[in-house]
């Protein structure tokens, strides 16, 4: 049997350290902010709403409607998703990625840590609070309340935030996830990279968690992550060699 070296041991301890350390600092820092802003929360919400019916795509209360008439077990589904097909699927994936393919772990993880600080801007800048409250004029109900799932049980909001709608990051990480997925070579993970944001996108709906539009800027929110990542991390010396200052220094020389 072969023990992981104390190098092994280092980098594994420094990832695990910046992974919790970078979410848990999000976390505290979100949960800090955005919540006093209530009022502006729920105003957001009911423009989004109004914003959404200008478009004819205020789709969301049919959904949980014709799901709670005729496909319930889609709502226990849904319910089920929201919880266990987040947070244990991409630490599963992070945890395969890193053991087999460092390389593309890093570049997931970096674009994932971007996406963190990017969405704090908007949560801070823009709270919007999810149609499961009445006062959003939804007309949705809170299906994990509902069922008794355990974070939506009383003392719970400590460790999610009530206002922190837009972007959605279930939707916004599973893309990503996704993404992964359908460059891996098993015809099987591509499979279910196809799958995977299909369903937590109806995951977030029929639970009224989130808006259509909060994928919308979940999805906005990884492709911007995505172009910082390139911006800084890969582009970087091409990038600083076509910038106007830099060619005039060079020249000056």
């Amino acid at each position: 049997m072969h023990l992981p070296n104390k190098q092994a041991i280092v980098a594994l301890s420094k990832e695990i350290i910046l992974l919790f350390g970078a979410y848990g600092i999000y976390l505290v820092v979100r949960n800090i902010i955005v919540p006093t802003a209530q009022t502006t929360a729920f105003l957001n919400a009911e423009r989004l709403i109004d914003f959404e019916k200008s478009l004819n795509m205020f789709w969301e209360p049919g959904w949980q409607e014709w799901a709670l008439r005729s496909a319930n077990w889609s709502v226990d589904f849904s319910d089920w998703f929201y919880v266990f097909g987040y947070m244990p699927i991409i630490l599963t994936t992070a945890t395969m990625a890193y053991i087999f393919d460092r390389e593309r772990y890093h570049r997931y993880r970096t674009i994932m840590l971007v996406s963190l600080f990017l969405a704090l801007i908007v949560f801070t800048t823009f709270p919007l609070a999810p149609p499961r409250f009445a006062d959003t004029g939804s007309g949705m109900i809170d299906t994990l309340a509902v069922n008794g799932s355990i974070i939506a049980k009383p003392g719970s909001e400590s460790f999610y935030n009530l206002y922190a709608a837009m972007p959605s990051l279930h939707f916004g990480w599973a893309l990503l996830i996704s993404i992964f997925f359908l460059f891996s070579k098993p015809r099987i993970l591509k499979l279910c990279g196809l799958a995977y944001p299909i369903v937590m996108l109806f995951a977030i709906v029929l639970t009224a968690n989130h808006f259509i539009l909060d994928a919308v800027g979940g999805a906005g929110i990884m492709l911007l992550a995505y172009l910082c990542y390139r911006a800084i991390f890969v582009d970087r010396a091409r990038i600083l060699k076509r910038l106007p200052w830099t060619r005039a220094h060079k020249a000056a020389a």
